[in-house]
């Protein structure tokens, strides 16, 4: 006679995973991973992007403040050219940038050294990189210090951030230049360039960096540009080096708002 009774399973008896099973759990991860990750990617390079700005900003309101202290009438942006940070001069000829940070941080408060520092700046969008050391400095930049660099030498002050170092002095009569520059001579403040991602050959946000220290640089992506007006905006490579400004100052950047061969 058939019975009727359904089997029952013995306690403890557990079907185990065919390897092919394994194998599609196994690539349904790996598949998610790869669709992740980019997007996680992009939102770091994102938070970076925003935590420089942040920097950038502080500094844009350091130099306001450096500047409202002086007198009136006689404000001008920090010189950068052959001295030393308390204006002293110093027998060579190079651009101090590393200078604003003794410069400024009187006006940063408890912040010390991290605003100056940028979560994107690494290897070759750093300044702290030892081929960049040298070859700013071949180009009489100067961004790090000890100066001059010692072999195997540690960094002990930098910024990420590259101030406007165009020197002050005059075109056709009219006064050009940032560096030394009364800010009451700076024609177009909203589109002069006071601070920027160092360094501009090799843009840090969005796209990667490219090319080597020993040689022409080039690149590709875009930098963050603090204007005398407090804007902060990103901008790409192909526009920051080669465009003009809306008043007709040929580029790159750094002669943005005060340099107008053509009358501007």
């Amino acid at each position: 006679m058939k019975s009727n009774r359904v089997p029952v399973m013995i306690r403890g008896v557990r079907r185990a995973f065919t390897l092919i099973e394994l194998l599609v759990v196994i690539a349904i991860i790996a598949l998610l991973i790869s669709l992740l990750l980019p997007s996680l990617a992009n939102a770091r390079r994102s938070a970076q992007t925003v935590i420089c700005q942040s920097g950038m900003r502080q500094l844009t309101l350091g130099l306001q403040y450096y500047i409202d202290e002086q007198k009136e009438g006689r404000a001008i942006y920090p010189l950068l050219y052959n001295v030393d940070a308390a204006g002293n001069p110093i027998a060579t000829n190079v651009r101090m940038q590393v200078n604003m940070v003794d410069i400024l941080q009187p006006y940063l408060g408890d912040a010390g050294q991290a605003p100056f520092i940028c979560p994107s700046a690494k290897g070759l969008t750093s300044v702290k990189d030892p081929s960049n050391i040298a070859y700013l400095l071949s180009g009489g930049r100067v961004f790090t210090r000890p100066f001059p660099p010692t072999t195997g030498g540690q960094v002990d002050k930098y910024t990420e951030y590259w101030f406007n170092d165009s020197l002050a002095g005059t075109y056709q009569g009219r006064p050009v230049g940032v560096s030394g520059q009364r800010i009451t001579a700076i024609r177009h403040l909203d589109w002069t360039v006071f601070v920027t991602d160092a360094l501009d050959e090799f843009p840090r946000h969005v796209g990667r960096a490219r090319g080597s220290a020993s040689n022409t640089p080039s690149g590709s992506g875009k930098n963050n540009f603090s204007f005398g007006d407090f804007s902060i905006r990103l901008i790409d490579i192909r526009e920051y080096r080669y465009q003009e400004d809306p008043y007709g100052a040929p580029g790159s950047f750094y002669n943005w708002g005060h340099f107008y061969p053509n009358g501007g």
